[in-house]
């Protein structure tokens, strides 16, 4: 096997700037208050400003009751909060500091976009175990597989709740081909999906030999007798759903 080098050229006269589309600053000492941990607030509010959005203010209202050097915080719940992209983008401020057992995206409106921002945001600074994304139709392909490939690499995350998204013949198979391989997940809710027919067999398919999930909660999906059945014989395969 031969060996090459490898180098990277840049053509004179082009100016990094025009190369680099943007960037996010460390936390700046600036930042850190007498107790030497992170003033997310300050953080969170100027990256809005960078961005050129109004910060959350429910947000904000959960960030101003951090009072000690722990970072944490039981729910981060910006449920019925609208998040657009830039919104999503801002989030890293908090994300990559904070530390959280929930994350509640729950009716966020969020598109592509913005969903596939949060997802990478959870999958490189790992600041939950629990994700909440319910009431969340307009994701499209882009955002499930942004998802799909979350559930591969994090893992740390032991709970999501997809109830009422978007999920139909194209994104079905993403979110079961993953759940085949997920090792770490233990509870999923997809109620209100219209799991039916074809979209059964893909979730019976995904989970047949997936070794932990433990609670399946599929409420409100009109299954029909051959459903229950597909359902039936999930439940022979695989020991571990309850």
């Amino acid at each position: 096997k031969q060996w090459y080098q490898r180098r990277v050229a840049i053509t004179a006269g082009v100016c990094f700037r025009n190369i680099i589309a943007d960037f996010v600053e460390p936390v700046p000492v600036s930042h850190i208050n007498e107790e030497g941990y992170a003033n997310v607030p300050d953080a969170y509010k100027e990256l809005c400003d960078k961005l050129r959005v109004r910060p959350c203010q429910k947000l904000l209202d959960q960030l101003e009751g951090l009072h000690d050097s722990t970072l944490k915080l039981d729910t981060i719940d910006l449920k019925g909060t609208r998040l657009d992209s830039a919104h999503c983008e801002a989030l890293e401020a908090v994300l990559r500091v904070l530390r959280a057992q929930t994350l509640n995206i729950e009716q966020t409106q969020l598109d592509d976009d913005g969903a596939i921002s949060v997802f990478e945001m959870i999958e490189y600074y790992e600041p939950i175990t629990r994700l909440i994304v319910a009431n969340n139709v307009r994701m499209g392909v882009r955002a499930w597989l942004a998802l799909a490939r979350l559930l591969k690499r994090f893992h740390r995350l032991e709970y999501l709740d997809v109830r009422r998204t978007s999920l139909d013949e194209s994104t079905m198979p993403l979110l079961c081909r993953v759940l085949k391989l997920n090792c770490t997940l233990r509870v999923l809710h997809l109620e209100d999906n219209h799991l039916s027919g074809i979209l059964t067999r893909n979730l019976v398919w995904g989970l047949r030999t997936n070794p932990l999930l433990q609670d399946l909660y599929l409420g409100h999906n009109k299954l029909s007798p051959e459903d229950a059945k597909l359902l039936g014989s999930l439940l022979v395969t695989n020991r571990t759903i309850r």
